[in-house]
């Protein structure tokens, strides 16, 4: 599985890829290697913009200012794209590595089984008890 090393802050993280349930695009969060703990969330999401599939919004402003760079220096994803205007920031859009999309494609996929594993096992217990 593809999982690169972002160094963030003086912290060596991994990657956490999720999606927002609202539009359904990318989230991902840097993950400190050593303890386990959320050092930041990489993305951000804008309500009402629903990005192309390989597309993310990157954090990268307040406390979250380098936070493209650093991703950009472990080749996860691209330049950027264009901007999206929100409230007072300029958030950058750009393109997810392949590999990256590779695994997000792969840890869907394991979640559906997940949930359909349980569908299963709780449908046989149900049948168990008649």
């Amino acid at each position: 599985m593809y999982n690169p090393t972002i160094f963030y802050k003086g912290k060596l993280c991994e990657l956490q890829l999720d999606y927002y349930t609202d539009t359904g695009n990318k989230s991902i969060r840097l993950i400190d290697l050593l303890d386990g703990s959320a050092v930041a969330k990489a993305t951000t999401n804008v309500e009402g913009v629903k990005l192309p599939a390989n597309e993310v919004m990157i954090k990268d402003y307040t406390e979250n200012e380098g936070m493209l760079k650093a991703l950009q220096n472990s080749e996860v994803v691209g330049q950027t794209l264009y901007t999206v205007h929100s409230g007072f920031e300029d958030i950058p859009v750009v393109t997810l590595s392949e590999p990256l999309m590779e695994r997000f494609k792969n840890e869907k996929h394991d979640r559906f089984m997940t949930t359909m594993n349980k569908q299963y096992v709780t449908g046989l217990e149900n049948d168990n008890e008649m």
